[in-house]
């Protein structure tokens, strides 16, 4: 339960963040994240499933589909990202 709490803070932080906020953190988030094995991400994706109040299948699911190119286009802008200007 302790660690669904961790995860209940780290929603409401994302969901407080405004657009250029949210691009920024993204950065961050993917880099903290991009090496978790799969068994990992279904884990984190059931516990995000629990805090939305939607299905953890379906939510992981949807959350491990794989990119398509407008997705991966948007993503290697934001690793482009100018922090000097925050």
């Amino acid at each position: 339960m302790t660690r669904l709490a961790l995860w209940e803070q780290l929603d409401k932080y994302v969901s407080s963040l405004d657009d250029e906020e949210f691009k920024r953190a993204l950065v961050f988030l993917r880099r903290a994240f991009g090496d978790f094995t799969p068994s990992e991400k279904r884990s984190i994706t059931e516990n995000l499933g629990e805090i939305w109040g939607a299905n953890k299948d379906s939510v992981s699911e949807v959350l491990s589909t794989e990119l398509n190119e407008k997705e991966k286009e948007k993503l290697d802008e934001l690793s482009g990202f100018d922090f000097e200007n925050l």
